[in-house]
């Protein structure tokens, strides 16, 4: 089954599938019963790969809770791989954004913003959101790091690869943001920064997956000052007692540092879905601030996010 599953990324992606199996003694044993577990690396997202053991029969539901315990207990972005799978039970578990793999049929990778047919080259034509691929592009140009993007700097600036960034400029095509020119089909932005924030903030995603609580920085984290701290540098909010600092989650999923409870915490760290932006001032950049802040309740945060907007635009 391995061997399938790394045909079909060779072929569907041009990627080769160096994967190793995962250590899965601390696993409860129902989950080693259903899967064979191995370990690789995607674009920049650390993998669990969990492939269903033969003649095990499982319903898109317990996939999809079996999926999110072990994203939780491991810290790793997990995907389903199976046999075969019939095409509405494939359309549930992307009606619940479980990544999955059936070699040969179809592959869906969220994540990464990568959704391939049977036929292995039929993308996704209706948007409802940005991928994490186009929002970054979109971040390097709202924050003056870009004016255009070629397929081959929009690969090294997001660090994904060929058909992300191709789906990328789909999206952001398809929502009136960027336009394709040329035969590099260069990606030039539309309009105006402060246009296009207003235009495109309902289909841009909270950068932040989650946050934990920390007594120190683990040793060799790169992560930089977000939340309050950075809004704190950016207007006349008073900063917060503790620390609030951001840093890319599969960096972080790699160090697996002791946790302790957020209120009581010194250092309140955001793990992000991508690398955070720093910007000179040293913290996160502006936009991806705001979507990390937008739905705080106090009213002097709200205040002073609507100052340091006013400013940047």
């Amino acid at each position: 089954m391995l061997n399938q599953i790394s045909n079909y990324l060779n072929l569907a992606l041009g990627i080769d599938l160096k994967a190793e199996r995962y250590d899965n003694s601390s696993l409860p044993a129902f989950l080693n019963w259903n899967y064979e577990f191995y370990s690789f690396s995607l674009e920049t997202h650390s993998c669990l790969l969990a492939i269903q053991r033969p003649d095990v029969q499982l319903t898109p539901m317990v996939i999809a809770k079996n999926i999110d315990f072990l994203e939780h207990q491991t810290g790793l972005t997990v995907i389903f791989a199976g046999r075969s799978l019939p095409a509405y039970e494939r359309q549930r578990l992307m009606r619940v954004k479980v990544p999955f793999i059936v070699p040969g049929r179809q592959l869906y990778l969220p994540f990464a913003s990568i959704a391939l047919s049977e036929y292995g080259t039929k993308k996704q034509q209706v948007f409802t959101a940005i991928g994490t691929t186009a929002q970054i592009l979109l971040l390097k140009w709202l924050n003056g790091f870009a004016e255009s993007f070629s397929i081959s700097e929009a690969m090294a600036t997001a660090g994904y690869t060929k058909p992300s960034v191709i789906r990328a400029f789909d999206e952001l095509e398809f929502f009136g943001t960027g336009r394709r020119h040329g035969k590099e089909r260069h990606l030039h932005f539309l309009g105006t920064r402060a246009e296009q924030w207003k235009e495109i903030l309902a289909k841009l995603s909270n950068p932040c997956r989650r946050i934990v609580g920390l007594e120190d920085l683990p040793p060799g984290l790169a992560a930089v000052p977000s939340g309050t701290e950075a809004l704190a540098m950016r207007s006349t909010l008073n900063p917060p007692e503790w620390r609030e600092l951001a840093a890319f989650h599969t960096d972080y999923s790699r160090l697996k540092p002791k946790e302790i409870p957020v209120a009581e915490a010194p250092l309140r760290l955001e793990l992000w879905n991508y690398h955070p932006l720093v910007m000179p001032d040293g913290g996160v950049d502006p936009f991806s601030l705001w979507l990390v802040l937008q739905n705080e309740h106090d009213e002097r945060v709200q205040m002073c996010l609507e100052e340091m907007m006013k400013d940047v635009l």
